[in-house]
């Protein structure tokens, strides 16, 4: 038997539930996306409520429609490569799929399911934070539905993370100030981290210690020597007596692979924490294949066509995206003198403006950069840009904060909805928020999934 999650963007989340919860019982077609996989995701990308013109009344089955509606809807899953999910609502804890219920899934979900095929569906019914229903695949039904992930301004779990396992000694503190399910919240989760060079290396090792279950690194540079000013965890070469060469000690990291210094800081901090580094730049197979797995990932790349990339990605599959960046800007008349800090922790949640509606990214930007072939993540050669330990430190530690905030909630509705903006000379920290009205990348990835 499948065992199939669903996965809902925030907003699509809260109009599906006025649809359906109102006083009078409704019910609708959620589009939606697959990631396949062992356990396979379905990915809300259009809520389609039943016109009230289609609404069939006396038929003595609840809420009826016709079955038209039913060909539009198989029209555009067919076209469009989607899947379908029929939701109504009953309310409670604990909702199940009456006899009713039943009934029009048997006769209505193996044709859907057989005519819009190699796709998983389902019928369900939605409740209080809760879901019941059943899966269907080329006309059969395989199983049922297990867990909601509802992104809003953080990742609602339902049902929230088990009461397995107490809270060890060494993370007593957090709990202390988050709660034993903040804690379970995050020992269970995934995070993606796409490079690891100066703000990176902070981010990693922060999440280290706040006991994330699962780390993901991607990068495929290697330590040189002007990386060790600022590289958390990688250490210079050293005098090495007999006894080191011997034992192949004091080396040092210079000309080591990035994400293998960053594996053995993580691992000397909480040893139990799973690692699957990727020494590929995104995006290739292998890191698409990793990080589309993920709860939630960070970006601290330096190439715009990187967090372009990375934008419709995390969109494509409802994945929360943190983009971490600063920059210097020397004084050109003084020097010595610093004209400019700004450092930004911008975040692309599935229910938020992505970095093209936030001004981060756009065609003219992506060609300049095209033009001029800047160094970054990508590896192309230009002059590179300063770097200081303490203002990736700054953002850094923000944007694991904001990591924090989505995989537990603490601030609930109070997070902005694009992040922050460091001014480093003014020492400030402010929040950035922003309407979203969903451009052309977001309307067209989100929640495509594997299509």
């Amino acid at each position: 038997m499948i065992t199939a999650d669903l996965r809902i963007p925030g907003d699509l989340h809260d109009a599906l539930l006025a649809d359906v919860a109102g006083r009078t019982e409704w019910a609708g077609y959620l589009l939606c996306g697959v990631l396949r996989g062992a356990r396979e995701v379905l990915l809300g990308r259009e809520w389609c409520p039943v016109p009230a013109a289609m609404q069939l009344t006396g038929t003595g089955h609840g809420f009826s429609w016709h079955p038209d509606f039913d060909v539009q809807m198989l029209n555009r899953m067919q076209r469009e490569g989607l899947a379908g999910v029929i939701v109504h609502y009953h309310g409670g804890t604990r909702p199940h799929l009456s006899g009713d219920d039943r009934a029009t899934a048997a006769s209505l979900m193996p044709f859907l399911s057989s005519e819009a095929g190699d796709r998983l569906h389902a019928f369900a019914v939605l409740g209080d934070r809760a879901i019941s229903g059943s899966v269907y695949r080329d006309g059969t039904e395989v199983g049922a539905l297990g867990a909601v992930r509802v992104t809003g301004t953080c990742l609602d779990e339902w049902p929230a993370a088990g009461t397995a396992g107490a809270v060890d000694e060494r993370h007593d503190r957090l709990a202390r100030g988050f709660g034993e399910q903040a804690f379970r919240r995050l020992s269970q989760a995934r995070v993606g981290v796409v490079g690891s060079g100066g703000g990176a290396a902070h981010v990693l090792q922060q999440l280290a210690y706040l006991g994330i279950g699962g780390i993901t690194p991607v990068d495929a540079d290697r330590v040189d020597i002007t990386s060790l000013n600022r590289l958390i965890g990688a250490l210079p070469p050293r005098r090495r007596t007999l006894l080191d060469r011997l034992l192949g000690r004091g080396k040092g990291d210079v000309g080591r692979l990035k994400v293998e210094v960053m594996k053995q800081m993580i691992n000397a901090i909480d040893p139990d924490i799973e690692i699957t580094p990727f020494a590929e730049f995104f995006p290739t197979m292998a890191t698409v294949e990793g990080l589309r797995h993920c709860d939630l990932i960070v970006a601290c790349v330096d190439r715009l066509q990187v967090r372009d990339d990375l934008n419709r990605f995390c969109k494509r599959y409802l994945i929360p995206l943190i983009d971490v960046g600063i920059e210097i800007t020397p004084d050109r008349c003084r020097p010595g003198a610093v004209e400019a800090i700004t450092g930004r922790v911008t975040k692309v949640m599935p229910a938020g403006p992505c970095l093209r509606c936030q001004g981060i990214i756009d065609d003219e930007k992506l060609a300049a950069e095209r033009d001029g072939q800047p160094l970054g993540y990508t590896g192309a050669a230009r002059v590179p840009d300063p770097a200081v330990v303490t203002l990736n430190g700054i953002v850094a530690s923000a944007a694991a904060t904001e990591v924090l905030q989505q995989l537990t909630g603490f601030a609930g509705t109070s997070s902005p909805n694009c992040g922050w903006i460091y001014d480093g000379l003014a020492g400030t920290l402010e929040r950035a928020t922003k309407v979203y009205r969903g451009c052309g990348a977001c309307r067209y990835e989100r929640g495509l999934g594997d299509m």
